[in-house]
């Protein structure tokens, strides 16, 4: 096999990273969709619906820094004292960590709606396989819409 290019999307939806190397966990590629932007109803926000979020990207350190235009904001990376949410991705239901209200708001500034900002809990959770060849199958991975590695 040969790659020729590597991306990841740390938040689900948002601007991709390219690499020239990473790290592969069961879970996926380091960092691979492990934020999300949820709405009201606590379901993943795409940019099939709200193409700005292509203009959104985190920086990743002790803290997370979230970017929109020239814009950003900083916050606590998720622990255990973050409430926890069940959020919607598709048709499963994956526990998040809240990020908080600093997030949420500068999210729902840049973006015009009702936000909120979500971090993957350490083991993504069990979820099925949305593969016919990989029929009946789960794994444990973050945000991805159908398996670790897509």
């Amino acid at each position: 096999m040969i790659i020729s290019e590597l991306f990841s999307y740390p938040i689900k939806g948002g601007k991709y990273r390219p690499h020239s190397s990473t790290i592969l966990f069961g879970t996926g590629l380091a960092d691979d969709r492990q934020f999300l932007v949820i709405d009201e109803n606590d379901r993943f926000v795409t940019q099939r619906t709200h193409p700005d979020l292509a203009r959104l990207q985190i920086e990743l350190a002790v803290t997370a820094r979230l970017v929109f235009d020239g814009k950003s904001v900083s916050f606590p990376r998720a622990s255990r004292t973050h409430p926890q949410r069940k959020v919607q991705v598709w048709n499963d239901q994956v526990s998040a960590y809240d990020l908080g209200e600093e997030a949420a708001q500068f999210l729902s500034a840049q973006l015009g709606l009702p936000l909120r900002f979500c971090e993957a809990m350490p083991a993504g959770g069990e979820r099925q396989i949305a593969n016919s060849s990989a029929q009946g199958k789960s794994a444990d991975y973050f945000f991805a819409d159908s398996a670790p590695f897509l």
